[in-house]
């Protein structure tokens, strides 16, 4: 409930500062003309291309090889399969795993994995940190942990980053 509160307040301080960046550009136009409300008009379009650019690379998927496949030796032979877990749903939005995980002969493991935030994102971005297998006595089974930041923004601007830690068991499943 507060994530949506958050990006309603967000949403709401982009539109106040879009109309007082209008009032303000009439007020130049009519004072010092039309040259320096246009450089006026320059100067917010860099502004606003420069936060967009900080968020565009943040929403990269960041995928985590854990098999090591670029070592030729090491490539994956075998059946490949996947599993996707919610680590976190509330109201507004949605963090799941996605994990690709392999069968050779008897043998199940991880091979790579991704999160990915979805739902009503607003003021928010999530940022993955590590994500980690430990894999058990048992060949079906293995306990995961996801750590990660959740950066709370305001006009692109962090105002406050909370870590959080997601540890669980997953069954590999045929």
């Amino acid at each position: 409930m507060i994530q949506i509160i958050w990006g309603i307040l967000n949403i709401s301080v982009f539109l106040f500062f879009v109309a007082y960046c209008i009032t303000l550009g009439k007020s130049i136009r009519e004072k010092q003309g039309f040259v320096a409300a246009l450089f006026f008009v320059f100067g917010l379009l860099v502004l606003l291309s420069f936060v967009s650019k900080s968020g565009a690379e943040n929403s990269k998927t960041k995928i985590f090889d854990l098999h090591e496949a670029h070592l030729e030796k090491d490539k994956f032979k075998g059946h490949v399969y996947t599993a996707n877990l919610t680590l976190e749903k509330d109201l507004a939005s949605t963090i799941s795993l996605h994990i690709k995980y392999g069968k050779s002969e008897l043998l199940k493991k991880p091979i790579s994995a991704y999160t990915v935030r979805t739902g009503f994102v607003s003021g928010t971005n999530w940022k993955i940190q590590t994500i980690h297998f430990d894999q058990s006595s048992f060949e079906d089974t293995c306990t995961y942990t996801v750590s990660g930041i959740l950066e709370w923004q305001i006009l692109g601007i962090t105002i406050y980053s909370e870590l959080k830690d997601f540890t669980g068991l997953t069954d590999f499943k045929d």
